[in-house]
């Protein structure tokens, strides 16, 4: 594990697992190796184990039998993205081509969800995105920042991960990142936006990013359901 990565430990333990069980070296149904192993083999403690494959199991990658250990899912219907670090580096293991349009941006009280982690008597900033890939639009993308650190997105490249900037900007460590996912029905702006088909869901992914026990980015996408139900390595 990489001491000076900003990525949280628990996060670098998942995409160590993710790779092995990708590269075939966990095949489907192996048993993994044991908390305690990982452990040694990682140098992180079982708090940090337990995190990671807590998310894993939540995303169907493996499973646990009780009292036998934890085992590699055989299901091959994997995210096919990477929600908690970048939608752009996901599209992109897709093949897709990537462009980004944005809708709005500027500053702004936070209300609603916003209030649950942003002081309500500071404004922040507001980056709202569409997101293409291969022709057409398959995410909504509403990220909210402090102060400080939407001055550094807005000098971005409107192509790039928001999510990257973040994890690469000096002074900034991220130390919890929490996540959500939800399957729902599109709104009529939704359904309009991304051009969906009568009966076709959204999945809605919210992040919030801490440093230093304080918030300092929220996303919310919508996007196309089939982005989570692509067939892994399709």
């Amino acid at each position: 594990m990489d001491s000076l990565s900003r990525l949280p430990l628990y996060l670098q333990v998942k995409n160590y697992i993710t790779s092995m069980i990708d590269s075939g070296d966990y095949p489907a149904d192996s048993k993994l190796p044991t908390e305690k192993e990982l452990m040694k083999t990682l140098g992180v403690g079982r708090a940090t184990v337990r995190s990671a494959l807590s998310e894993l199991e939540h995303e169907g990658r493996i499973y646990k039998r009780h009292g036998v250990g934890t085992f590699v899912s055989s299901n091959k219907f994997m995210p096919a993205f990477e929600p908690i670090i970048s939608l752009t580096y996901s599209l992109e293991r897709l093949g897709l081509e990537i462009r980004n349009v944005i809708i709005s941006s500027g500053l702004e009280y936070p209300k609603g969800e916003l209030t649950e982690n942003f002081p309500r008597d500071e404004k922040i900033g507001r980056l709202s995105r569409l997101r293409l890939a291969g022709g057409e639009t398959v995410a909504i993308e509403d990220s909210y920042f402090t102060k400080e650190l939407y001055k550094t997105v807005r000098s971005l490249d409107p192509s790039k991960s928001v999510a990257h900037a973040i994890l690469d900007s000096d002074g900034i460590d991220v130390d919890k990142i929490d996540m959500k996912i939800v399957l729902r029905p599109p709104t009529a702006k939704e359904q309009k936006q991304l051009r969906l088909s009568p009966g076709e869901r959204v999945a809605q992914l919210t992040r919030w990013t801490f440093s230093a026990d304080r918030a300092i980015n929220y996303v919310r996408f919508v996007m196309r359901e089939r982005l989570i139900q692509t067939p892994f390595g399709e």
